[in-house]
């Protein structure tokens, strides 16, 4: 079996959407799977890739705890919800790398630290 293990058309990512968050997912990594209110294209399948990797290198406990950390800390310096997110480490690794289909097999262990 290869994962993560993407599910399409999922209703929980409808439930997701009514939470009061500041994007409108069309995916979520959640450990080892991937759930989506749509097919996902190549470009996004990959970004979700490198969120599993992610959830890997930092253990299922402390990724969530990361990734709110620093969604927090953004929103402490001033940012909007919406800049918050898009400045938390794990996703400005998986936006600059999801074009890249081969980034995977080279990526250096916890090069999202490279972003904080």
């Amino acid at each position: 079996m290869k994962l993560p293990i993407f599910i399409p058309n999922s209703r929980l990512i409808l439930l997701i959407r009514k939470l009061p968050i500041p994007i409108n997912p069309m995916a979520i990594s959640l450990i080892f799977w991937v759930i989506s209110s749509e097919e996902l294209d190549d470009v996004v399948k990959n970004h979700e890739r490198i969120h599993y990797r992610q959830w890997i290198e930092c253990g299922i406990v402390l990724f969530p705890i990361l990734y709110v950390y620093y969604y927090v800390k953004n929103l402490c310096k001033g940012l909007s919800g919406r800049d918050s997110y898009y400045k938390i480490p794990f996703e400005i690794e998986a936006y600059i790398y999801e074009e890249k289909q081969d980034y995977l097999e080279n990526r250096k262990k916890f090069k999202w630290r490279d972003y904080i």
